[in-house]
Parts: structure tokens; C-alpha cells; sequence
């Protein structure tokens, strides 16, 4: 199999971690399923909104417009949590592989949403078609293995449900991106696990997300602890 430009998050070429037309795993069952995790949005749901796969984008590009010497996948501590962050969602990133903890307060009443794992193809760097980048991400995201996401010490459970492919999107790179690609405006295609989680009560919650990519021998590991309705 052959591993695509970017896994996990991580761009082959650069060996840098970035830790969805719908489609969705089992969309149907889980749709009409009753939430079997109270507090995160359904799969089929459109929290204000907007559906699951959309949220990715606008997700995607708020890391991808973000210099790296700011960019909040390659935060040490939650020093960058808040940069670029507006409007009622809350983004959360993965790290760059190995074990993150980051601290990290904000306002109560934003949702949550954040990714354990996943991957994106750029258009006429990993392929050459919205279809070519739609196989580049559903080639990769088998490789994921042992994914895991904790709320407070709960896990979230079906993580297979949460799982989707977007249609082509548009962004724009800065320089000092974290894809190590030339400044400018690109298209790509995001396929993943994502989570939106309903607002959070005020005071201390921790959020934990794990997985791995035997193949490569990559584990990443990000743990956030909020402090939420706290002042900077």
C-alpha cells in the first residue's frame, strides 16, 4: 500500500504532522441510531449549522492559515491554543507525534471540535483529481489503529461513526506554512475522526485523544486541560 503525502497529519516529504459530497462509514445506521455519547453532536447533526464534513474544512483551514512558528498543531504547552480562534466553535489540534499536554482557557457557551486522527491530499501534489485526492484519504485512513477520545475520563464510543471524507475545498498558505509548501492558494481534500463536543460546563475539564500508526511505528498522544470561563 502505498503511503500517502500526508499521514496522520504528517507530510511524508516534510515529516511534518498537521494532527469530509459527505461521506460517512455507516452513515445510515449511525444516523438513526440513538447518541450513544451525550454531549458530543451526532454524526448526522448540523451543529450551527453546518454538518460534520464542513466543520472539517473550516477546521482545516484554520491550522493551515496559521505560520508555523504560531500554528497550534505545533504547540508545546497551549501557549498557541487561542490563535485564530472566533464565531462559536472552539478548534483543537493534534500534535506532531509522541505525548502533547497542553493547558488551555476560554470563554464558556463554544462548542468543541477537534480531530484524533486523519489526513488530507493536496490537489496537484498528491493528485491530479477530486477523485484521485478522494482515494489518497481513503487510502490512508485504514492505517490508523488503537484511536481513542476521552471527555472528563469517559470515552467517546463508535469512533467509527465519526469518521468522514469532504468534497475538494479551497485555502491559502502562508509563509512559514506547516506543510513546508510554497505560499499561496491550494485545494485539497480532509478525511478523518472528528468530534464536536456541545459547550462544556465553566471550570476545569481535560480532553485526551490517542492513535497510532503501527506501519510507521507513529503514536501521538494529546492531552488539552481546560480551563474554561478563566481570563488570560
Amino acid at each position: 500500500m502505498r503511503m500517502s503525502t500526508y499521514v496522520s497529519w504528517k507530510r511524508a516529504a516534510a515529516t511534518v504532522f498537521i494532527a469530509g459530497a459527505l461521506m460517512l462509514s455507516g452513515a445510515s445506521n449511525a444516523w438513526s441510531a440513538p447518541n450513544e455519547n451525550p454531549g458530543v453532536n451526532p454524526p448526522g447533526s448540523k451543529p450551527h449549522g453546518m454538518s460534520y464534513p464542513e466543520w472539517a474544512v473550516d477546521w482545516a483551514d484554520w491550522f493551515l492559515s496559521i505560520p508555523l512558528a504560531q500554528n497550534p498543531f505545533a504547540d508545546p504547552d497551549g501557549r498557541f491554543c487561542r490563535v485564530g480562534q472566533s464565531g462559536h466553535v472552539f478548534f483543537l489540534a493534534n500534535n506532531f507525534g509522541g505525548t502533547t499536554v497542553r493547558s488551555c482557557n476560554f470563554q464558556p457557551g463554544q462548542s468543541i471540535f477537534f480531530s484524533p486522527a486523519g489526513t488530507f491530499c493536496i490537489l496537484h501534489v498528491d493528485a491530479d483529481t477530486e477523485e484521485g485526492l478522494r482515494a489518497c484519504v481513503e487510502e490512508t485512513l485504514p492505517l490508523f489503529t488503537n484511536l481513542s477520545v476521552e471527555i472528563d475520563g469517559k470515552s467517546v464510543n463508535a469512533l467509527e461513526n465519526y469518521r468522514f471524507v469532504s468534497p475538494l475545498f479551497d485555502f491559502t498558505l502562508p509563509a512559514d506554512n506547516l506543510v513546508g509548501l510554497p505560499p499561496g492558494p491550494y485545494q485539497a481534500v480532509i478525511g478523518g475522526y472528528f468530534v464536536m463536543l456541545a459547550p462544556l460546563s465553566s471550570g476545569q475539564h481535560v480532553i485526551h485523544f490517542h492513535g497510532e500508526i503501527p506501519d510507521f511505528s507513529f503514536v501521538f498522544d494529546v492531552t488539552y486541560m481546560l480551563s474554561i470561563g478563566s481570563h488570560s
